[in-house]
């Protein structure tokens, strides 16, 4: 499951009915953010900021997914991270950001980010993201 873990409000739901389906010695892969590449510039301009519901749960612990996973009946688990920096325009970055954090439509926070933004950004006005991912695998 592909970043589902994540967002899911009690993802063992979701790992025990992956195992159960599963045929005999099957393997069932799961996806998470470990670190999500907007978080530390957005905590860097608003501290009291936390992450979404849906965002903020035990799934970005690597060591808890493996945890998780043995307690659920998995054997061979085996979890690895995988990190990569995207380079985006300010702007650009910026009008996605506005749609996934509301609060960026508040009276002047937008401008407030912006301005954090462009003095981190580049000689072409880029930011660069860190994004770091969990992938667990586990067999039947």
């Amino acid at each position: 499951m592909n970043f589902g873990p994540q967002v899911l409000p009690e993802p063992e739901l979701m790992c025990r009915e992956t195992l159960r389906i599963l045929k005999p010695s099957g393997v069932a892969g799961f996806t998470s953010w470990s670190q999500f590449g907007w978080h530390p510039s957005i905590k860097a301009v608003f501290p009291d900021f936390t992450l979404p519901p849906g965002l903020e749960n035990k799934w970005t612990s690597s060591k808890v997914v493996t945890q998780t996973m043995i307690d659920l009946g998995f054997k061979d688990v085996v979890v690895t991270t995988n990190g990569n920096s995207a380079k985006m325009s300010v702007k650009q970055f910026t009008d996605v950001m506005e749609i996934a954090i509301p609060m960026l439509k508040e009276e002047g926070k937008k401008e407030k980010y912006v301005e954090y933004l462009m003095g981190q950004a580049d000689a072409q006005g880029e930011v660069d993201m860190y994004w770091e991912a969990l992938i667990a695998t586990g067999k039947k």
